[in-house]
């Protein structure tokens, strides 16, 4: 069975700003592999060979691909992820920081 490529359609614009994203010393190496991810799947390449020549994962190739499919430009960003739930209540924070803002209003009237 023969294994098909998914191969992106990427306007004119779009590639601009992926290849400059690329080319930028200001962007984050995630940012520049996801750019590279996308301009390489739009030259038809398969997701082992892109993982390859970037140094990721087929699966991260096939995300990002993806994300780019479904959200363009604006889905390469990394999603915002939950993390672990707040260990005290916004309340107790509050009061805590009342408190230790005060000692220190304290100390600097000394």
């Amino acid at each position: 069975m023969a294994n098909h490529v998914k191969v992106l359609d990427v306007s004119e614009e779009d590639r601009q700003v992926l290849v400059s994203r690329v080319q930028a010393r200001t962007v984050s190496v995630r940012d520049r592999e996801h750019a590279r991810i996308v301009l390489l799947a739009a030259k038809g390449l398969p997701a082992v060979q892109i993982g390859a020549e970037v140094g990721c994962s087929r699966p991260t190739v096939t995300l990002w691909r993806n994300r780019y499919a479904e959200h363009g430009i604006d889905g390469l960003g990394d999603a915002p992820r939950s993390g672990a739930p707040p260990k005290l209540s916004q309340q107790r924070t509050d009061e805590i920081l009342a408190v230790d803002n005060r000692k220190a209003a304290s100390e600097t009237d000394h």
